[in-house]
């Protein structure tokens, strides 16, 4: 909890400074893009936790919970990727390269 408040703080600082030097157009979008963030984010979680939830039956051990981990982290990350997507989150060009290969 320490390391995220830290975070924001940190994000509203630069925020703050970047505003101050170049003017109001440095967080332009930023609300609509942490709305579509919150809400692939809340997809995610959801498909994690049902796949949890389909799991839920498997022994507990510790090859289980590496077995859960196997399943649960690339479902949680393919959902997030398409709930993105679907969101037309542009953040998320960034990561995969897809802007500069449709620009290129």
């Amino acid at each position: 909890a320490a390391t995220a408040a830290c975070s924001y703080l940190q994000v509203a600082i630069l925020s703050h400074a970047l505003h101050r030097r170049l003017g109001g157009s440095v967080m332009d979008g930023a609300l609509p893009t942490f709305a579509k963030t919150l809400l692939g984010t809340l997809v995610m979680t959801a498909a994690g936790l049902g796949a949890l939830h389909l799991m839920s039956g498997w022994p507990v051990s510790r090859l289980f919970n590496v077995a859960r981990v196997a399943v649960v982290v690339p479902v949680a990350a393919a959902t997030y990727w398409l709930a993105a997507r679907a969101l037309k989150i542009e953040s998320l060009d960034l990561l995969t390269g897809a802007r500069a290969k449709r620009k290129g």
